[in-house]
């Protein structure tokens, strides 16, 4: 009884505090100057004791009556909705982490704008400075400790500036996906002078445009990764550093949407390759006007002269926005299928002896030649050509002839097999 009646009490001062310190967090919160916030939080160390000696049930208690009482409030009271956003259950993380400066078992990170703020230069101000709270945060003890609990990180539309993102993210040895939607209005969020490795990352997507000296890719190396895509424009030597230094032996997925080949990155393109064996599924952007000069390269790459095997594995290739329309384009994809032929062929994997009566395209598998290699072929139309303006019919019969075991798809929805 006596420990209960201690309990108790110290419930009764800490809730006390808590009242205090939400008012104070409330005004702070909309401040725009970071160094406030970075003195709240020094000022708020006073609760740290308190709060790690008060039982988590406790806590609990304290916020399940907190909650209740935001929600008698107005529903479009905008400093409830920010102070309060998670369950009851999650009140103890939460609150903890507000008192002591410990994340606990964060696993997930989202950082985007307010869904009620408007996107005007002061709400884009106070959501930096109560970003960099947060990032402050971790550079200091005991927060950089257990910031290795965050497993993904989503940051749609944020501004972040200087590099105290990529601090953070450089002790998030547990991290396994990472999304990057950053504001393009400020540059140098991952300049390091060292790439730090993110050894469990699996999944990268970068939907940001970056300069070509602030490319993510350049900050960190990630041997685990399973699946790159990049929606924004990027180097191929940028790729290329990346790949070779990271080592993904398991990237089974590749997303490139603005890349530009030339003739001279065809070594860089084989290189990149060569460091994922195991990729499956390969999805490029074609630009109108050069698209057959690059499936020309992508082409030379992936039917292997001189018998060279990049991705033995890869079974679907995307093409998006190929100009189909253009008469090289064409050719470079009937090259492709002829090539494809003519290389399982010469490796003994196909044989285009058909029995009397079967289809055009129907061959014999002689099991050398790996099966699945380019098994699906995608091509998005720019805009929506239909097949038959794109072929005739001598080249779709050609196209069946060389397309053995291969689902081809345009947009349009035609497909056979």
């Amino acid at each position: 009884m006596e420990s209960l009646g201690k309990s108790l009490v110290l419930w009764a001062r800490l809730k006390i505090d808590v009242w205090d310190s939400v008012a104070v967090l409330a005004e702070q919160d909309l401040a725009a100057d970071p160094l406030q916030l970075h003195g709240l939080r020094m000022a708020g160390n006073c609760r740290t004791n308190l709060a790690v000696e008060l039982p988590p049930e406790l806590l609990l208690r304290i916020m399940q009556q907190y909650k209740s009482e935001l929600q008698d409030r107005d529903a479009e009271d905008f400093h409830a909705w920010r102070l309060y956003p998670w369950s009851p259950s999650q009140v103890c993380r939460y609150w903890r982490d507000v008192l002591t400066f410990s994340p606990m078992e964060w696993t997930q990170i989202l950082l985007n704008p307010p869904r009620d703020s408007q996107p005007n230069e002061l709400n884009l101000q106070c959501e930096l400075a109560r970003c960099r709270l947060q990032m402050e945060r971790s550079k200091d003890l005991p927060l950089h400790i257990e910031s290795h609990r965050w497993k993904e990180i989503v940051i749609d539309g944020m501004v972040l500036k200087s590099s105290s993102f990529a601090s953070v993210l450089e002790r998030c040895t547990r991290l396994e996906a990472l999304t990057l939607g950053i504001s393009t209005e400020h540059i140098g969020t991952f300049q390091t002078n060292t790439p730090f490795i993110l050894p469990l990352l699996r999944h990268f997507v970068s939907v940001a445009q970056f300069d070509h000296d602030d490319q993510p890719l350049c900050s960190f190396r990630a041997p685990a990764l399973e699946e790159l895509e990049i929606r924004t424009e990027i180097a191929i030597e940028t790729l290329e550093l990346f790949m070779r230094e990271s080592l993904p032996h398991n990237l089974t997925t590749l997303s490139l949407i603005d890349i530009m080949l030339t003739t001279t990155d065809k070594p860089l393109m084989e290189s990149c390759l060569q460091s994922c064996p195991q990729l499956t599924k390969l999805t490029m952007w074609l630009p109108v006007g050069d698209a057959g000069f690059t499936l020309h390269m992508m082409l030379v790459i992936l039917t292997w002269e001189a018998g060279s095997m990049f991705s033995p594995h890869l079974s679907v290739l995307g093409l998006l926005d190929a100009d189909m329309g253009t008469e090289g384009t064409r050719l470079a994809f009937l090259e492709m299928l002829a090539s494809r032929s003519e290389a399982a062929a010469r490796a003994g994997g196909f044989t285009s002896d058909a029995e009397e009566g079967s289809s055009p395209g129907a061959q014999e598998y002689l099991g050398s030649w790996p099966k699945c290699f380019l098994d699906d072929v995608e091509i998005t139309l720019t805009d929506e050509v239909a097949q038959a303006d794109v072929f005739d019919d001598e080249q779709l019969t050609r196209i069946r002839e060389l397309s053995g075991f291969m689902t081809f798809s345009m947009t349009g929805g035609a497909t056979w097999d």
